[in-house]
């Protein structure tokens, strides 16, 4: 796949087939995607890949802790008080993602009924967590960011699916164990990968995005 066509066709998909993803492919992805850019090429990610058993559990463990209203927010996700265009923005994108799921508005029912897809990874297959260790700065976490986005072309470059998800960060105290990660390292997201289902209405949602005169200065 080109890298343009790579870029115009990602999206954050919320509905996977149960198609299985070979390891290899993962492996490669993965290979691949570590030759992000990275300030004075610390490379400071930590990535575990969990399906099978390990998935099963790790979901288990994550829907215990939303039913029994343990989860946590270790950083925030949003700035508080957050201002135009941004308020406007991220609501449309969840008012599109509650339509798909039949509802007409954000309802207790529909946020529940998110949450719990969200930690079954949208029956993806494959799951993904990123972590960076409590001593590393803003840079380190732009180095994350550059990591996931070539983990996310590379997995279209296959033909995959992927959605980024960082409310599993609400839920790190029942994930580290599982993995074996350090109590004190931070997992700022996971990430759903897959085949999309196509035929469900949330695997087919496009948020807009702003043109580039509306962000862009040029000067000459």
């Amino acid at each position: 796949m080109e890298l343009t066509e790579a870029i115009k066709s990602r999206r954050s998909v919320r509905a996977f087939t149960d198609r299985t993803v070979p390891a290899e492919w993962v492996r490669d992805i993965l290979d691949h995607a570590r030759l992000s850019a990275s300030g004075g090429n610390l490379q400071p990610w930590r990535v575990h890949v969990v399906t099978g058993e390990t998935r099963a559990r790790i979901v288990a463990a994550a829907l215990r802790a939303h039913e029994a209203g343990e989860t946590r927010n270790p950083f925030p996700v949003y700035p508080p008080g957050l201002w135009e265009p941004y308020r406007t923005r991220r609501r449309d994108a969840g008012t599109l993602r509650f339509q798909a799921l039949g509802e007409t508005g954000r309802t207790a029912e529909g946020t529940d009924h998110m949450a719990r897809l969200n930690y079954g990874f949208f029956g993806a297959p494959v799951g993904l967590f990123f972590f960076l260790e409590p001593r590393m700065e803003p840079s380190q976490w732009t180095d994350l960011g550059l990591f996931l986005q070539n983990v996310m072309l590379l997995c279209r470059d296959r033909g995959l699916s992927s959605c980024p998800q960082a409310v599993w960060s609400t839920v790190s105290h029942v994930v580290r164990p599982i993995l074996g990660e350090p109590e004190a390292n931070v997992l700022v997201a996971g990430m759903s990968v897959g085949f999309a289902d196509e035929d469900d209405p949330l695997a087919k949602l496009q948020t807009d995005r702003a043109d580039v005169d509306s962000f862009t200065t040029f000067h000459d």
